[in-house]
């Protein structure tokens, strides 16, 4: 591999922030080699180089009288006894990412003194694809080392560098479960018929958001009238949970005068209806094959968020009742808060549902089941996850998007942020509890094939 002067410069911009970092790791792992047995602090050793050329390698000394020591053990371990070699990288004689530099003894008994191999055209490097991916196979190692020479790019030496500071922080075991789960989830998206945002589905996203903006202009100038068709299942359902009886009052709503509860066009939930609209319709529209069947998703997808937003506030009134009745308010928790966080509390479990339920009708899964015995914590999360993002994403978006189009941000900043940490909360406990229920689940069907398959 011939000299790349981006790759030199990439090798000096990383090393010497590498120094400026871990500078004082330097003085601490100093002292300790120091306060241990007062031996020398450094071991330079010979290795072969770019095109089998000699040059000098630093590392802090990890070993005395052919044993390695309680520091050393540790610096081993962590990587610590290899952060010289920045000093190395800013000589010219290694590079941030490269094939891991070898003696002279180590090339015999590997056999590697060819020429023509793929690790002496590049430098060697503090770290690289053999040393995350191989171990201490010989065949494996010199196929990643020629895989690299054959393969250098700008984004790989980053995405090398990156990984090997994941490893040493927190081990090859989780990081390698990590870009397993990564790895299954890019396969398992390749996988599905969503093709996303194409040129055929503009058209239907055009008029989701033509629904969206008629509906929230239309609800900024409606009056009481106009949104009997709202109001008035909404009082019904409201009526049926808690016995409370309302009339109509053209000037505020339906109004219980023994219970003190209006139900006014603030409480139609709009921006609600927006939020079940768009996770329901825009996550799950291109999925569907047939442009008859898209075009039925999107009266379906209305028709959906109205009813749901029917039941998600008739609950929101019913607790709101029930908190007026406790009188539970105080300094932080006034009326108008807690009627938010009971409405959240029930938006986002509603919401989550009906997504779940709008997935299972469309008939395209994000992912393909397994077997109990294949499913693994990864997995679980990335099926958890690929429920409750969505829904998520939607209701933080609209709830930011809607105020700016209102320019009411501004004006009720805060009471948006917090707003949104409710929802953030919201679903974090949503997605802990249903991976949680999901993982015992998981491990009662492993319990219950074992027994069966000891009993056959």
């Amino acid at each position: 591999m011939k000299q790349n002067p981006i790759k030199r410069i990439f090798d000096m911009v990383a090393a010497s922030i590498g120094l400026v970092v871990f500078l004082p790791v330097f003085f601490v792992v100093t002292l300790l080699i120091l306060l241990e047995d007062g031996g020398p602090v450094l071991f330079v050793q010979e290795r072969l180089g770019k095109e089998m050329r000699m040059f000098r390698i630093y590392k802090f000394r990890s070993m005395r009288e052919g044993r390695v020591t309680r520091v050393g053990g540790w610096i081993r371990a962590t990587g610590l006894d290899e952060l010289l070699q920045f000093f190395n990288v800013l000589g010219g004689s290694m590079s941030m990412v490269g094939p891991r530099p070898m003696t002279m003894e180590d090339v015999t008994r590997l056999d590697w003194q060819d020429p023509a191999l793929g690790r002496w055209r590049c430098k060697p490097g503090m770290t690289g694809l053999a040393q995350l991916f191989a171990g201490k196979g010989r065949s494996v190692s010199r196929f990643f080392d020629d895989r690299y020479a054959g393969s250098y790019s700008l984004f790989l030496d980053s995405r090398i560098v990156f990984l090997s500071f994941m490893v040493n922080c927190f081990g090859k075991g989780p990081v390698k479960r990590v870009l397993s789960c990564w790895r299954n989830w890019q396969r398992n998206r390749r996988r599905r018929t969503d093709k996303g945002v194409t040129r055929k589905n503009l058209p239907l996203y055009g008029l989701g958001m033509i629904v969206i903006l008629s509906l929230k202009g239309f609800y900024s100038t409606a009056g009481v009238d106009d949104l009997v068709w709202v109001l008035q299942p909404l009082a019904f359902l409201v009526e049926l949970i808690t016995g409370i009886q309302f009339q109509y009052d053209p000037a505020v709503g339906f109004v219980s005068l023994a219970s003190r509860v209006v139900i006014a066009p603030a409480c139609a939930g709009v921006n609600f209806f927006i939020i079940c609209f768009a996770t329901i319709f825009f996550t799950l529209v291109s999925r569907l094959d047939n442009p008859m069947k898209k075009w039925a998703w999107l009266v379906i997808s209305i028709i959906s968020a109205y009813l749901v937003t029917l039941l998600g506030n008739s609950f929101r009134i019913m607790i709101s009742i029930y908190l007026y009745r406790a009188d539970i308010y105080g300094e932080w928790a006034t009326p108008e808060r807690v009627h938010r966080l009971a409405g959240m509390l029930i938006y986002v479990p509603i919401l989550v549902i009906t997504y779940l339920a709008a997935e299972r009708m469309v008939g395209r899964l994000c992912r393909k089941k397994s077997s109990a015995a294949e499913t693994a914590i990864a997995s679980e999360i990335q099926s958890v996850s690929n429920v409750v993002f969505a829904p998520f994403a939607w209701y933080l978006a609209i709830s930011v998007f809607m105020p700016l189009l209102n320019g009411s941000l501004h004006r009720y900043g805060p009471r948006y942020l917090e707003h949104s940490v409710f929802v953030l909360v919201a679903t974090l406990c949503i997605f802990l509890g249903w991976l949680v229920l999901n993982l015992l689940k998981k491990k009662i069907d492993i319990i219950r094939e074992t027994k069966e398959k000891r009993a056959s």
